[in-house]
């Protein structure tokens, strides 16, 4: 008897494992042809196509577009396919446990290079998307608000190591980092005037510092 519930058991987790390829497979090309070509132009024969699957599949793996965009997005910004909170990745961790601000937000301004560079041009097809579809335009929200949440979450990690500006109050510290952290300015900068990664993210940083930090604060930093 047990020999016989053996293989079932392999057989069953092979097969799941190969639905969840496939499934990665489809995510993959469709984030692929919304960053390129856009939402509303892309069609699920497309995708299915694009990912070397049959239509049915694609539905099998997703209930339709706005899911497959969503995920779409889970795997574009964390660079691979696997279930970790945004704020347990590590590159996130490595700047909320830094001890000094300046250095807090050269990490954040690192760590939105390497998520935007990757993500920018799905972003502009969420917001392009957003305003005529309604399921596109709550997903929208949502990114806004999960950066809104990112941003809240420096901002707490800074004034828990000294003041900030001292015109600032948290909301309006974090509305200012929501701000610098979208996408958009990725695309603005480096996709349509030209800037090197490089010379955003040491833009970013600096921006961020100078908003965001008392004076004392950054001439100390300098200093070091």
């Amino acid at each position: 008897m047990t020999k016989g519930v053996k293989p079932r058991r392999y057989q069953s987790a092979l097969r799941q494992e190969q639905a969840l390829a496939t499934r990665a497979r489809i995510a993959r090309s469709a984030a692929e042809l919304f960053a390129g070509q856009g939402y509303t132009q892309t069609s699920i024969d497309q995708i299915a196509a694009h990912a070397g699957v049959a239509r049915p599949t694609v539905y099998n793996a997703f209930t339709g577009k706005p899911a497959l965009l969503k995920a779409a997005l889970d795997l574009t910004l964390a660079g691979d396919d696997a279930p970790v909170p945004v704020r347990d990745w590590p590159w996130v961790q490595e700047a909320l446990q830094q001890r000094d601000p300046h250095t807090v937000l050269q990490l954040q301004a690192r760590n939105d290079r390497m998520i935007n560079q990757r993500v920018a041009p799905l972003y502009e097809a969420v917001r392009n998307a957003s305003a005529t579809d309604d399921d596109i335009a709550q997903l929208y929200a949502m990114l806004k608000g999960q950066r809104l949440a990112g941003a809240r979450t420096a901002v707490e990690a800074l004034a828990a190591l000294g003041p900030l500006r001292d015109d600032l109050d948290h909301d309006t510290a974090t509305d200012i980092l929501w701000a610098l952290k979208d996408p958009g300015l990725w695309t603005a900068l480096v996709i349509d005037r030209g800037w090197t990664g490089d010379r955003y993210e040491t833009w970013l940083a600096r921006t961020m510092q100078q908003s965001l930090l008392p004076l004392t604060r950054m001439r100390r930093s300098r200093s070091r």
